[in-house]
């Protein structure tokens, strides 16, 4: 009878003991013991400027007039500006004291060519890579100079897009299914994959309007922001999980997405797409500064253009700002210890206008 009970409870323990191992494969997978609650810090900074300083407006110039209608496309390590002229079409390179050099490339579907350019990037030999959205293509410029090289043709969209040190392409849409995070080599090979949504509806729905955001931590990885709810998610080169950062609770600046309604067409775009998707403010994009610390845009789509907001984490998990309204309009960029934030042309009464400008700030983060 002993024996007989002896044999019950060792199998009881097997039972239980398998359970557990069960249990913690399970947690493993769902990289459960990756996560990191978001710490707020007792006092945030609640003024922009307690956290960017040296504020300086940047104007450039075109055959001795203000240059205006233009988006900002990113500065190379030697401070030169790119940016795409609305009106000429045409990607346009100034220097560091904001003298113009040269047009580079030019609209079309040809080699060197582009329709509409989705994402800039640099190298670290400062070739400067251009994604354009309707013909998929990565077309590449070498420095110094930004002669044409050759094109490479991705097998899938890209709305956030990088370069990674040996090489390879990291690429994130929500068109990419089942997987939206995709790793290329220079070929427009894929070599890995990863991140599946858990709403497939929900996606496609999103995917007409705001995406979500990825930004590079040079050398280390990447922080990647799925548009559905404030989870930041920390992967390596390689689409290892470093670390989930994830608040305690929603929130206005730490948003969830409602489920979309049953009743509407995730492929259609109405005013009652728009009057649900406004019901929250969304994540943009992740700009990664200095040191550890990075920039979470956040946009409100109500109102004519929209307000941006910024939450200012660091990579332990640390907020040191939440929800600091943009001054101007929005914020394009950030580049070594300085962002960027542009101010649309305005018009200021009869024939005249207001040209656009760029405010950049230095990053200065006082944390006692």
């Amino acid at each position: 009878m002993d024996r007989k009970k002896t044999e019950i409870a060792l199998r009881m323990m097997f039972f239980v003991f398998f359970l557990f191992y069960l249990n913690a494969i399970s947690k493993l997978e769902a990289n459960e013991g990756n996560i990191v609650l978001l710490k707020e810090r007792e006092k945030l900074l609640q003024r922009w400027d307690e956290v960017f300083v040296e504020h300086k407006i940047i104007n450039f110039n075109y055959q001795n007039q203000p240059l205006s209608s233009f988006g900002f496309l990113g500065i190379n390590s030697k401070g030169d500006f790119f940016l795409y002229s609305r009106i000429a079409e045409r990607i346009m390179q100034f220097n560091n004291k904001r003298y113009f050099l040269r047009f580079i490339g030019r609209k079309g579907r040809g080699p060197g060519e582009y329709e509409m350019i989705g994402n800039a990037f640099f190298d670290k030999e400062g070739d400067l890579y251009i994604y354009d959205i309707p013909t998929r293509r990565i077309s590449i410029f070498s420095s110094p100079n930004y002669q044409f090289v050759k094109q490479i043709h991705p097998k899938s969209g890209a709305e956030r897009i990088f370069i990674e040190p040996e090489g390879n392409y990291i690429t994130f849409s929500l068109y990419n299914v089942p997987k939206l995070l995709k790793k290329y080599d220079r070929k427009g090979n894929i070599l890995a994959e990863a991140f599946k949504c858990e709403d497939e509806i929900l996606r496609t729905a999103m995917a007409r309007f705001n995406p979500g955001g990825m930004g590079d931590i040079p050398d280390k990885g990447f922080l990647f922001i799925y548009p559905d709810k404030y989870y930041i998610y920390y992967y390596d080169y390689n689409f290892g999980i470093k670390k989930i950062l994830k608040p305690d609770n929603f929130s206005k600046f730490y948003p969830k997405a409602e489920s979309f309604p049953r009743n509407l067409s995730p492929y259609e775009y109405s005013y009652e797409h728009s009057k649900w998707w406004n019901k929250f403010i969304h994540p943009d994009n992740i700009y990664f500064l200095k040191d550890k610390y990075f920039i979470v845009t956040l946009v409100e789509s109500k109102g004519k253009f929209g307000k941006w907001y910024i939450n200012i984490h660091d990579l332990d998990g640390i907020t040191y700002a939440k929800g600091l309204e943009v001054p101007y309009d929005r914020f394009v960029y950030s580049h070594d210890v300085y962002v960027y934030v542009i101010e649309e042309e305005r018009f200021i009464g009869r024939d005249e206008f207001a040209p656009q400008l760029v405010h950049r700030y230095r990053f200065s983060l006082l944390t006692n």
